[in-house]
């Protein structure tokens, strides 16, 4: 269910833009404390996008680590020097099983915020190959290099599309729909994130990722504070 929007069209905003994604004089969270905003994205060299970022709770249930809080970093996931080393975040995340891996309190922090450039919004805009089972070169190019920022009052966090989406062997790009006989596109989704002062964690097993998710609390005082940046890798 989305948030109500105050205004009757999407804010346009441009890559290495810093944007505001809940102002609460254009959004409204929900009466179950979600919102998604749509914004259109100028890349500069292609048709623009339609992103939305959002927050949800996806029922999950989510612990100590799997989850950044910026707001309230005790609550959630605790970043050390044994992250970016493969086996010394192996043996980190071992022992915190062992241990007990503790539970992030949900009043403080519930909601995954996220990034995400909607499957329908790809083939409305002609970036399917004729055939529908791809991306269009030159917009898989751009997508590839195509990371978000969000900013906080206590460190900026980034993700980066993953590229296992443009691997064919995945099925990620594309998922073929026996019923109907062709080929629909997922979305490109933003939401898995590392501190842009540290880099990306590292990946200790062929499934792991990179980065963490982000918990917020759904409350517009903390989420008028963040703010988002759209930005493309050399």
């Amino acid at each position: 269910m989305s948030a109500e929007h105050l205004t009757p069209r999407p804010e346009i905003i441009r890559v290495g833009q810093a944007f505001q994604p809940f102002n609460p004089s254009r959004v409204l969270l929900d009466k179950v404390g979600e919102c998604h905003v749509r914004f259109l994205l100028e890349t500069g060299a292609l048709p623009i996008f339609t992103v939305e970022i959002y927050i949800q709770d996806f029922g999950e249930g989510y612990l100590k680590s799997g989850a950044f809080t910026p707001f309230h970093p005790g609550a959630g996931y605790t970043l050390t020097d044994e992250d970016f080393s493969p086996q010394k975040r192996r043996r980190k995340i071992e022992m915190m099983e062992v241990q007990g891996i503790p539970a992030i309190d949900y009043r403080i922090a519930s909601k995954e915020l996220n990034g995400q450039i909607e499957p329908d919004e790809l083939e409305k805009q002609g970036f399917l190959t004729s055939n529908r089972e791809n991306l269009r070169p030159e917009v898989e190019a751009t997508l590839r290099r195509l990371g978000l920022q969000f900013s906080f009052p206590n460190g900026v966090y980034e993700t980066r599309t993953d590229s296992t989406y443009f691997d064919p062997d995945t099925l990620a790009v594309s998922h073929w729909l026996e019923k109907e006989g062709h080929y629909d596109p997922l979305p490109v989704n933003f939401d898995s994130f590392y501190p842009i002062a540290r880099g990306p964690l590292a990946a200790y097993a062929d499934d792991d990722s990179t980065g963490l998710k982000i918990l917020v609390h759904p409350q517009m005082e903390e989420l008028s504070q963040i703010r988002g940046k759209f930005v493309l890798a050399q």
